[in-house]
């Protein structure tokens, strides 16, 4: 057997078990899986046991996972929920990322670290996880209530203020001056992107049924609904946003179509060998 493959196999052996026994655990012990799978994670990676090499192929298959992720969580969400919650959300986003950067910001200062160090320490703390966020809501049935509408819609604009947040930072560290209009720019394509993406998706879901609709061979809509969720994740990745907000927007997109629970019973199983 070739060596590289021998690795890779045995890679995903050690991850797939590992991540299963301490996601039982959590869930046995009232938590939510994905702590339990994010603790394997920590102890089997380079930081504490080293049993799995971080490779191009492993993180390949796990952005995509997160992808496939955010897309199952789009097509269980309501467009119209995450609508009535969009300033708490808001708010909530704006907090998210205000009070971990003035904290890390002043305690930067407080041990003399020099003004731009500190605002990269600042700029790190506010960093988030939409897809850490979903799968807890998911795992404790909590992702259609208010509260998982604010806490999921607040993590997707988290995820926007920390590009608005990189492109400042790359100014003040390569011309050491901020650049509003550029994260200004940022700000606005990304948002833009959401609004048009949803938009013009929800305008021609009919296509999307009408296709599928036509298909007769086994696995059709399984594909179909992968390569929906994957064209808006490079959609998303050409505009310089992170692909697994496309991937939830195309999620939100087919939760109205005709197929949203045969699409769900499908996706599932195939989110979860990457997740």
């Amino acid at each position: 057997m070739d060596m590289e493959l021998k690795d890779f196999l045995w890679s995903l052996i050690t991850i797939y078990v590992c991540a299963r026994v301490m996601g039982e655990l959590a869930v046995r012990i009232g938590q939510s899986a994905v702590l339990g799978e994010l603790l394997a994670g920590i102890l089997i990676g380079g930081s504490v046991l080293g049993w799995v090499e971080q490779t191009e192929t492993l993180k390949l298959l796990g952005q995509i996972g997160v992808m496939l992720l955010l897309f199952e969580i789009g097509l269980e969400s309501d467009l119209q929920s995450f609508l009535k919650v969009g300033r708490s959300a808001a708010l909530v986003a704006a907090i998210g990322v205000v009070v971990p950067f003035a904290l890390g910001y002043a305690l930067a200062l407080a041990l003399h670290l020099t003004q731009l160090q500190a605002i990269f320490i600042g700029a790190t703390l506010t960093a988030t996880s939409v897809a850490i966020s979903a799968r807890g809501l998911s795992d404790l049935g909590k992702l259609r209530t208010r509260e998982g509408n604010i806490i999921l819609g607040a993590a997707v604009l988290d995820d926007i203020l920390g590009l608005v947040t990189l492109s400042v930072i790359i100014g003040l560290a390569t011309a050491g001056t901020v650049s509003w209009l550029e994260a200004g720019r940022t700000a606005g394509l990304a948002l833009l992107f959401l609004g048009v993406a949803i938009a013009v998706g929800i305008r021609y879901a009919h296509l999307f049924t009408r296709l599928v609709n036509q298909m007769s061979t086994r696995g059709a809509l399984v594909i179909a609904a992968l390569s929906f969720a994957l064209l808006f994740g490079y959609l998303a990745e050409l505009m310089q946003i992170a692909p697994l907000v496309g991937a939830f927007a195309a999620g939100l997109v087919l939760a109205r179509s005709e197929h949203r629970t045969h699409i769900e019973t499908t996706i599932q199983p195939v989110a979860d060998v990457f997740v």
